[in-house]
């Protein structure tokens, strides 16, 4: 298992998941209680915690960071102190703060999904002016968000899609993530992300207008 996990994950971060996980389901299944049972769990974030322990020590044990989606920091399972926090629901701000709060390096995903997409309008700006430290906490709290990534999943998008819808929109994210703080002119990026829209169709890669109405040397080549 640590063999093929360092073959596909050859950084030193892996993120282990842990979003979105049913406890009804757990709930209904008797497998499920009898093994609470013997272990006298009486809580689901108990046994998240009993399965996310076992993640994480075998992440630790490959010399690898671990990050995990906000749900597993927001059931009460327990987490080791160099565990990233991935936050990506609505209300980021608030649980930033309580993450970071708690000791916790975060990472912000909420902003930035790709796969929603807005084609009566440009919507790269609103990627564009989001600040991951927006939120209420100490000058040491916002030292603990390391970044963000811009994210694009498969309800809305397929290889028909995926790269025209993911260029240039995360050119936008990666510019405010690689920015300081008050670099976030929309009417300033919005040259650059067109030439990059550009720069793009001339290396054959077939990406979206990014502001409506445009033109390329290239567009229709």
């Amino acid at each position: 298992y640590q063999r093929r996990v360092r073959g596909v994950f050859p950084d030193k971060w892996v993120h282990i998941g842990g979003d979105e996980v049913p406890f009804g389901c757990w709930d209904s299944n008797p497998q499920v209680q009898a093994f609470m049972h013997a272990r006298n769990y009486t809580s689901f974030a108990q046994l998240e915690t009993y399965y996310v322990d076992h993640v994480l020590a075998s992440v630790n044990a490959m010399k690898k960071t671990p990050l995990v989606w906000e749900e597993v920091f927001d059931n009460g399972a327990k987490i080791t102190p160099d565990t990233v926090v991935d936050v990506w629901k609505r209300g980021w701000n608030n649980t930033i703060a309580k993450v970071t709060k708690a000791g916790y390096r975060a990472v912000l995903s909420a902003p930035w999904y790709l796969n929603y997409h807005y084609a009566t309008h440009e919507d790269w700006p609103t990627y564009y002016v989001v600040e991951p430290t927006a939120f209420n906490g100490t000058a040491a709290q916002k030292k603990l968000v390391k970044g963000g990534h811009a994210s694009l999943w498969g309800e809305y998008a397929s290889s028909a899609n995926c790269v025209s819808r993911l260029w240039p929109r995360a050119a936008a994210v990666a510019e405010r993530l690689w920015s300081p703080e008050n670099v976030r002119s929309v009417s300033e990026a919005t040259p650059r992300v067109h030439d990059f829209h550009c720069y793009l169709l001339t290396q054959g890669i077939r990406t979206e207008p990014p502001q409506g109405p445009s033109w390329c040397p290239v567009e229709w080549v």
